[in-house]
């Protein structure tokens, strides 16, 4: 039952998403992929994987991991954007244990980078609370295209990029 309610919940995300957009009535037109800043955005919690895999256990949750290098323009991008939306925000602070790892560092960046053959930035993991991959997902992007390769991944399906490396990989 809470499998099928997690399922409808993330098939009608975006449809939410897309809805509040429309229903906000201001004097100027309002871009599809408005961020509605509220200081109420992704609250990245600044933890070691360790920690916050223990924390996922306590809360049986997931965790979502945002692998990022400091060079990386995109994954700067996001940190501004689309992870400062409230819409986001509320979902994500709920659903998840969120933490942002550099993947440059030595500790967790390095450890996580090897265990899930994290190679492109900005790269989001979904991992169990038991530690293993739920999934993974490549890429920045505004808050609707956000909001579905998030859904995507939590239904279980694969993005372009894993897919194709999958593939080049021949399995």
């Amino acid at each position: 039952m809470k499998k099928v309610f997690i399922q409808l919940l993330f098939a009608i995300l975006p449809l939410w998403i897309a809805a509040q957009e429309k229903g906000v009535e201001n004097n100027y037109s309002q871009k599809k992929d408005t961020v509605y800043d509220e200081g109420k955005g992704v609250l990245f919690l600044d933890i070691s994987y360790e920690q916050a895999l223990k924390k996922a256990k306590a809360e049986n949750k997931r965790i979502f991991v945002d692998c990022y290098a400091s060079w990386c323009a995109p994954c700067k991008k996001m940190l501004d954007t689309t992870f400062k939306d409230t819409r986001i925000g509320n979902f994500m602070n709920y659903q998840f244990v969120t933490i942002k790892v550099n993947m440059e560092k030595a500790g967790d960046g390095k450890m996580l980078k090897n265990k899930f053959g994290v190679k492109v930035y900005p790269t989001y993991l979904l991992i169990n609370p038991d530690g293993t991959l739920y999934n993974k997902f490549v890429g920045g992007a505004y808050v609707t295209a956000f909001a579905n390769k998030l859904k995507n991944a939590l239904l279980g399906e694969e993005d372009e990029y894993t897919k194709k490396e999958r593939m080049q990989k021949g399995n």
